[in-house]
């Protein structure tokens, strides 16, 4: 969907619309994290089998596994949103986001000796 120059994309991915109810079903998809500009090989998330309303400026899925080669090793599982705001504001550049189910991570390098 676009709404004042925001848009969310979703990629890699194919399903089934269903006009009655206005849900798209997916069979999996990945998102970038291209609003940040951050490079697509450094940050995404994978998406399994996956269903939203299209008939919203948003969605949540509860389970994705966010991959950010910067800070993590291994993938990261928790919940992504993604929501179209409007472009000039703030907001806009705090999605998509990812929730960790994992409470505390030991980052290293953040800045210098800064752990």
């Amino acid at each position: 969907g676009i709404l004042r120059k925001d848009s969310i994309h979703i990629y890699e991915t194919s399903g089934t619309f269903y006009p009655v109810t206005s849900t798209w079903r997916g069979s999996k998809a990945k998102i970038y994290w291209d609003k940040a500009d951050v490079p697509r090989d450094i940050c995404w998330a994978e998406i399994p089998a996956y269903r939203f309303p299209m008939n919203k400026a948003y969605y949540k899925i509860p389970e994705v596994k966010f991959y950010n080669k910067t800070y993590f090793e291994y993938p990261l599982i928790g919940s992504l949103t993604d929501k179209i705001v409007e472009f000039r504001s703030s907001e806009s550049h705090t999605y998509p986001r990812f929730e960790s189910k994992e409470a505390s991570f030991e980052i290293e390098g953040i800045f210098t000796d800064i752990n």
